[in-house]
């Protein structure tokens, strides 16, 4: 599993980890899902590899996150490989 949920009170965590690439895309929108219904943080700081198709959830789940429910999706902390990725993107402030 490329991720683990810790729901809260106020806020949700999902904590990416490993390698989540396109292959992983699939699950890791699932737990997002799993996460809707309040804040969510996005902790990468364990992310060790990924690619752009993460990002594109991220893009998108935030916006209908913050349309369809009035909840915000921020990153919490960010591993150098997924820094690089998001920056190589062109993504850091759509995220």
């Amino acid at each position: 599993m490329p991720f683990e949920l810790k729901k809260g009170k106020k806020k949700n965590t999902l904590i990416l980890k490993d390698g989540v690439d396109v292959g992983e895309a699939a699950a890791v929108l699932d737990g997002m899902r799993g996460a809707k219904g309040s804040d969510i943080e996005v902790d990468m700081g364990k992310v060790s590899s990924m690619d752009c198709s993460i990002l594109q959830i991220l893009i998108s789940f935030k916006k209908s996150l913050k349309e369809a429910d009035n909840k915000l999706l921020s990153i919490t902390a960010k591993s150098e490989e997924a820094d690089r990725v998001i920056k190589l993107a062109g993504a850091a402030d759509a995220i």
